[in-house]
Order: C-alpha cells, then structure tokens, then sequence
C-alpha cells in the first residue's frame, strides 16, 4: 500500500509516515504518564494513573520513542529544516518547534539524571508542559508551512483586489 499523504518538504511521504507514527507513540505514552508524574513528583491526589505494572513499559515505549525521534532528527535537519532555511521558508515556527525538542530531550535527561529533587521535579513539570503543547506547535509549523508554499501565496494574491487597477 502507498501513502499519497502530505510529504514534509525535501523528504519522503514514508519518512513523514514514521515521524507521524513515532510523535504520536510519544505523545500517547506522555499522556498516559502525565497523572503518575502528578501524583509522584508533584504530589497532586489523581483520579486515575496507571498502575506499576503498566507504567514501566510505557515509560519504556516513550524513552524508545525518545530516542527513535532524536535519531531520525538527523534526518529533519538534513533534508527538512536546510531546504526549508535555504528557501526562506518557515523559520520562526521551525526553529521554535526544533527548539521545544531540544528543550524535551534536555528535560527528558533532566528527569533522570540531574542529582537534586527540585531540579528533578522542574525536569518533570517543563517536559510535561512543553510535551503537551507540541501538537499545537506542529499544527502551527504545519499550516504556517503550507501557507508559506509559492502554490498558496500565488492563489492568495490571486484573490487580493487590486486597488490600482480602477485608477
């Protein structure tokens, strides 16, 4: 079966294929992991969380993610974000959205890693937040990127009156 959807500029539909399912792999599990985050670290009482059982191979299935988004960042930045910025294409919502990922994978190591409790808690609360507003991000990089298309510029000045045709 082959994928007609949209393909990023300078990549492949496939590749646009595996970063859809790979955003949405993290974004489920953050989803899911968000109210044991709450309740643990925050100290917040929780209606719902997963249990012990099913939270360790979410948080598995969410590092794997992790780490499948950062190896295939390379790809991003080689075909994507370089044709993208040689275009003038795009720019302020590419940059802050390769941003909000590389603040991700720091809060994410953060979490782990960095030696006191506060710092640790501040990790947590910083992933979580910026993790939550990524599809937001991308809905904005995405449509700003469409509109940016010459094809779409072409059809908006198309339907722009010309205000010095009547003199």
């Amino acid at each position: 079966m082959k994928y007609h959807g949209v393909a990023m500029n300078g990549s492949s539909a496939g590749l646009t294929l595996c970063l859809a399912f790979v955003f949405l792999v993290l974004f489920v599990t953050g989803c899911l992991l968000t109210p044991s985050m709450l309740e643990f670290r925050v100290g917040w009482d929780v209606i719902w969380r997963l249990s012990g059982d099913a939270r360790t191979p979410t948080v598995a299935f969410h590092v794997l993610a992790g780490f499948g988004l950062l190896s295939m960042l390379g790809a991003i930045w080689a075909l994507h974000m370089r044709s993208g910025w040689r275009m003038k294409r795009n720019r302020v919502s590419g940059a802050i959205f390769f941003g909000t990922w590389i603040a991700l994978t720091l809060t994410g190591v953060g979490i782990l890693y960095l030696g006191g409790e506060a710092s640790s808690l501040w990790s947590s609360i910083g992933h979580t937040i910026l993790g939550l507003a990524t599809p937001v991000l991308l809905t904005i990089h995405i449509i700003s990127g469409l509109r940016s298309r010459p094809a779409a510029k072409a059809r908006r000045l198309s339907r722009t009156p010309d205000r010095f045709a009547a003199e």
